[in-house]
């Protein structure tokens, strides 16, 4: 299992919160979008937001950090 950090992003891109999304192992190839999905699912649990202003949720994969020597 992978985990990637995604980004819940206001509609005017403001990032909100970044969640740590593991997806399951009988996944063998999960996608961005399965990432992005699954942290906008959290922040509807969590109620980042009013449920009003759910729809204008952005999700964002963050780009690993690569260190150079």
């Amino acid at each position: 299992m992978t985990q990637r950090n995604v980004d819940v992003m206001d509609k005017t891109g403001l990032v909100l919160h970044t969640y740590p999304i593991t997806i399951d192992a009988s996944n063998c190839s999960p996608k961005d979008a399965d990432y992005e999905k699954a942290a906008l699912s959290a922040a509807r649990a969590a109620k980042l937001v009013p449920q009003s202003d759910f729809a204008g949720l952005m999700a964002c994969m963050q780009m690993p950090t690569q260190v150079t020597a």
